[in-house]
């Protein structure tokens, strides 16, 4: 979780998302939120699996609700396409030359 954490913020868009920590999921969203539920991707690693699983509710008892597990490597692109898809920010990384 942490080496996801550190990519996030170190992408040149980050500022343009609202992060918080739950005490077990980083949230992630493109307006400050009046609750923790509401236009929040919840990202949670699970140790017991070696998964991460993100999970997206628009509003607080939404019953459509954007879940998707996947396994640690895929993490970062799972993570930007959650973010692209659902604030419309491009999670690009600096290249170094």
């Amino acid at each position: 979780m942490r080496a996801l954490v550190r990519r996030l913020a170190a992408a040149p868009t980050a500022s343009e998302l609202e992060r918080n920590t739950s005490m077990f999921a980083l949230l992630i969203s493109n307006a400050p939120t009046r609750h923790w539920q509401e236009n929040v991707l919840r990202v949670a690693f699970l140790p017991d699996s070696q998964e991460f699983e993100f999970v997206y509710r628009h509003y607080h008892g939404d019953a459509n609700i954007t879940e998707k597990r996947c396994p640690v490597p895929e993490a970062w692109d799972t993570l930007s396409r959650f973010v692209r898809y659902k604030f419309g920010t491009l999670l690009t990384e600096e290249w170094s030359s």
